[in-house]
């Protein structure tokens, strides 16, 4: 075997079981009472400049964190120490505790004289066991009823402290991962080497050409040799819609409730005197109405439904009872209340429509028969949605649970007898019998996809997957399928076989991802559809995280983990480096790529203008261009932003033609900026009822939006800015495209605090810290107007590093001790040789007020 040597892209890592070794004998099912026998794993995807894809399995990492303790901490008082973590930590982690030991390092916290203090080194094989031992150490504090922050715990050992004591964590919130990175002195996105001798070549399936194992300390970095034929995936989704609004991947009758609820409203309205003395048949007429073809005088939409079993009359009749008792008038004039009453009858008729209580029972009597656990993240999940169902009216349709998880859960009671083959609940067998039929979601009808490799600019090949006939596309390989599941399956072989290293796109997962993923559970195919990873038996899922949005709330966002590819999502990356009045696809394509007009040349003959400019870089034939007019501060469109099509593209003479007559003033600014096709969203869901060609417009359209994607990512030079922040900030590029800012502090001054041999106290908030920075002090202008003098602007660029740098701030030159303290510890101080400037700032103390802190 010859040594590997190849450039890393993406980094996962994960506690994994290596080798089965069976637990001594634990016979109950519960998973506490198992033992954890996974190990810490860090897995390299990478290639090479030949294009051969690697997989390297990073084996015998273990994590580690340290303790501090006094300087005549022994040996012994070491195992006390560690005998009583060992006791504390679940039992499922006590043998993945290795060991202990004592080490000298300095304190990044307060000056010491550079001073080394004593740590115990706790190390595990697995990071699960790590954050377990950690928790000894912590507690949570509720400060809130909505928030928590974490705590030093106080714990007595016996034989250590006769008192309850804090001890202090040190590097214990650096992941495992950057740690590795730190100890091999790695460039994330860099080549590294391993010796032949070093690996063994393991039997997994992957999508790379190689995969092997190898130990930690066999990852040597190499110099960089620049950037391998990284592989981009673009892509976009189109999507129909039933009833013409926002398509929908999930549906249920929050719509129905919506509509049956402002029915009444109306007929109420129009004759105040009538409210309805038969509800229930009018919830009835309803009901009927929307399973048939829907009904324009009430406002009834006609229900898409995936099977019918015919509901009975009794059914229908228990039905619409239930949801008669919320056709109530609200009996207030105002409006907030008024809105509120409204919003909590559509949900309580939505609950009984979507029979959720029905359902909230079946978990429990699932869990109370130990048919499922309550850990379990599928059933978590339903409860979670019940509840926010039944606090928070009316629920969005892409939160709700998919209805194929509620009927595993109906199968699963389905084989709940008990000794006389009797189902035990025999009044669930009821509720479950009176519910409406599944409503059908929205389908996705194409999808686009482009691939090219880093550096190129033209995509190598193009792909269309359309639901229905199209028109084959000529700049694309055109793929028809009959059914939705089909498609969807489809597009994970494409990816497979491809195998990007880079996935892109616009929105991709604020929408299109989550679509995909939605709609694979609904057709069935999800566990074909989520094997798009590199490795081939991982099933991708869809997770929910909680995210700081762009005005600072947390909010929940769902997301994908495609271990070996990089999730790229354009629409966040535009947004955070650049402000811009709108973040559509077209806008932004308008304000990135264009280029200045030097000269028109109209043919009267073949009505054509031919345009003369400095670049024709993004443009190509078939797509749209408006023309700007920079006129002193103004930007005014040229004939209103009328879009034209551009024929007869010229990269070498840098030249286009479009229809008609262009008549610019060129001795003021005027550039082209490339301007999307007008497929409105309407016109898709038409097109897509039509011909095979009416679907050709939406795969055109489709197409032209995946190849913006790849420009915009050109032209920005965003995976090459990321590539590079990643490689300084000592972060995998997909930490970089994803998190914030914190990790890559973390990580750079853990990296460079290493190597003086100083460690990371893990810093706990205050109860009442808002996490800001005091403001500037303002000046009071002098107003005026000032022509011949100028003005001395009192500000200037990096305000907190160079107030830094000017006084030496610095974590470990903080003077804290009481010793250095005052005339006398300044004397102190300069007496061993050290200079110091004092800092003044102001110090605010909390107040308690029976209105609380202020």
């Amino acid at each position: 075997m010859s040594k590997l040597e190849f450039q890393i892209i993406s980094w996962h890592s994960a506690d994994e079981i290596l080798d089965f070794t069976p637990s001594k004998s634990y016979d109950n099912k519960k998973s506490y009472n198992k033992k954890d026998a996974s190990r810490f794993v860090i897995s390299l995807f990478g290639k090479d400049h030949e294009d051969k894809t690697y997989t390297v399995k990073v084996e015998n990492f273990t994590p580690y964190f340290y303790i501090k303790v006094s300087d005549d901490f022994s040996k012994a008082k070491k195992n006390l120490l560690e005998d009583w973590v060992r006791d504390e930590m679940q039992f499922k982690y006590k043998d993945c505790f290795l060991r202990t030991s004592i080490v000298k390092r300095h304190s990044f916290r307060n000056f010491d004289k550079q001073k080394k203090y004593k740590f115990i080194r706790f190390v595990f094989n697995n990071k699960g066991a790590m954050r377990n031992a950690v928790s000894k150490f912590q507690k949570r504090v509720q400060i809130y009823k909505d928030k928590s922050i974490l705590k030093p715990a106080k714990v007595r050992i016996l034989g250590l402290t006769k008192k309850p004591v804090e001890y202090e964590l040190y590097d214990n919130m650096v992941d495992p991962l950057l740690k590795f990175i730190h100890h091999r002195d790695i460039d994330t996105v860099g080549w590294v080497q391993i010796k032949s001798n070093n690996y063994k070549n393991i039997d997994i399936d992957t999508t790379c050409d190689s995969t092997v194992r190898c130990d930690w300390k066999s990852v040597k970095k190499i110099e960089e040799r620049g950037n391998t034929n990284i592989k981009i995936m673009a892509f976009d989704i189109e999507c129909d819609s039933a009833h013409g609004d926002f398509p929908l991947p999930i549906k249920d009758y929050t719509k129905l409730s919506r509509e049956i609820y402002y029915a009444f409203l109306k007929l109420v309205k129009n004759d105040p005197n009538n409210l309805l003395d038969n509800k229930v048949k009018f919830v009835n007429k309803c009901l009927l109405a929307a399973f048939k073809k829907g009904n324009s005088e009430l406002g009834i939409s006609k229900i898409y439904y995936k099977s019918f079993d015919k509901i009975s009359k009794y059914s229908r009749n228990i039905i619409s009872s239930s949801v008669a008792e919320y056709l109530i008038v609200g009996n207030t004039r105002n409006s907030i209340e008024i809105k509120n009453h409204n919003i909590k009858c559509i949900g309580g008729i939505n609950i009984i429509l979507n029979n959720t209580k029905t359902y909230k029972k079946l978990v429990e009597c699932l869990i109370e028969n130990e048919i499922i656990e309550d850990g379990d993240v599928e059933i978590d999940r339903y409860k979670w949605e019940y509840r926010r169902i039944t606090d928070k009216f009316p629920p969005q349709f892409d939160e709700v649970v998919s209805q194929r998880d509620i009927d595993k859960l109906v199968s699963y009671y389905n084989e709940l007898e008990n000794d006389e083959g009797d189902l035990k609940y025999p009044e669930l067998e009821d509720d479950l019998a009176n519910k409406l039929p599944r409503v059908k979601g929205d389908q996705t009808i194409q999808i686009g996809l482009s691939f090219v490799n880093y550096g190129s600019r033209v995509p190598y090949k193009n792909y269309m997957l359309t639901l229905k006939g199209c028109d084959i596309l000529d700049n694309a390989v055109t793929e028809s399928f009959k059914t939705e599941s089909a498609l969807l399956v489809r597009f994970t072989e494409i990816i497979q076989t491809e195998n990007p290293d880079v996935i892109t796109g616009w929105n991709t997962d604020g929408f299109d991802i989550p679509w995909l993923f939605k709609r694979a559970n609904e057709t069935g195919c999800l566990e074909e559809f989520s094997k798009m990873s590199k490795l081939k038996d991982y099933e991708s899922k869809l997770k929910i995280k909680q995210k700081k949005s762009y005005t600072g709330e947390l909010v929940n966002v769902d997301y994908v983990d495609m271990v070996g590819r990089i999730q790229m999502d354009l629409l966040p990356l535009v947004r955070k480096s650049h402000n811009l009045g709108s973040y559509k696809l077209d806008n932004v394509a308008a304000t990135f790529i264009n280029g200045e007009i030097l000269k028109l040349v109209y043919a009267p003959d073949s009505d054509l203008t031919t345009v003369f400019t400095k670049s024709v870089v993004g443009l190509n034939n078939e797509n749209f261009v408006i023309f700007n007019i920079l006129d002193g501060y103004l930007d005014n469109q040229y004939m209103e932003g009328k879009k034209f099509e551009i024929t007869n593209l010229n990269k070498q003479t840098k030249t286009f033609e479009v229809h008609g007559k262009i008549e610019l003033d060129l001795e003021k600014s005027c550039k082209w900026c490339l301007g999307k096709d007008d497929v409105t969203p309407k016109d898709i869901f038409r097109l897509q009822k039509g011909s095979d060609h009416d679907r050709f417009i939406i795969a055109k359209y489709c197409m032209m939006d995946v190849i913006l994607c790849i420009e915009l990512l050109n032209k920005l030079e965003i995976l090459t800015n990321n590539i590079g922040m990643a490689n300084v900030c000592k972060n995998p590029l997909s930490w970089i495209i994803h998190r914030g800012q914190g990790v890559k502090i973390l990580s750079l001054v853990s990296y460079f605090l290493k190597s003086k041999d100083y460690i990371l106290p893990f810093l706990y908030k205050d109860s009442f810290d808002k996490e800001g920075y005091e403001g500037a002090v303002v000046l009071d202008p002098n107003p005026g107007i000032y022509i011949d003098r100028p003005i001395a602007v009192l500000d200037y660029s990096s305000l907190y590093p160079s107030s830094m740098i000017e006084v030496n701030l610095s974590h470990e030159t903080i003077v804290t001790n009481p010793i250095y303290l005052g005339d006398e510890g300044g004397e102190l101080l300069n007496e061993s040789g050290y200079d110091f400037e004092d800092i003044t700032y102001d110090r605010y103390k909390t107040l308690f007020t029976p209105g609380g802190a202020v």
